[in-house]
């Protein structure tokens, strides 16, 4: 598998697949991006200004707070992706060989792969 530092260098500085931008990338694109930033998302946090009644000069520490906000999110969801992989290794290491067999680089997309895990 990768190298740690790989990882690290693609988390930071990602870059296409060797297919390049199709259709099927862009629709993975979209999918993420509408899961991630939800439309109720947006009306929730209007919702928190206008209760608050916050004005201009609230707006650093409010950025702030948001900020905090989505680093514990993001903290929390790696830790339950780390759950899953320390959890269900055989899931996890089937799901990565899948992508990392290039299943994504090849523009097509990535197979569905029947798992059982005795618990």
């Amino acid at each position: 598998g990768p190298s740690l530092k790989e990882v690290a260098t693609r988390t930071v500085l990602p870059s296409l697949p060797a297919g390049g931008l199709t259709s099927d990338y862009v629709f993975l694109v979209v999918a993420i991006v509408g899961t991630t930033i939800a439309p109720w998302q947006l009306f929730f946090q209007q919702s928190c200004v206008a209760d608050k009644r916050l004005r201009f000069s609230h707006l650093k520490w409010e950025r702030l707070d948001t900020f905090i906000g989505a680093v514990i999110v993001i903290l929390v969801a790696g830790c339950m992706m780390a759950y899953g992989l320390i959890t269900h290794p055989l899931a996890s290491a089937t799901a990565l060989a899948t992508v990392g067999a290039g299943a994504l680089d090849s523009g097509a997309a990535p197979a569905a792969v029947p798992v059982s895990v005795k618990l």
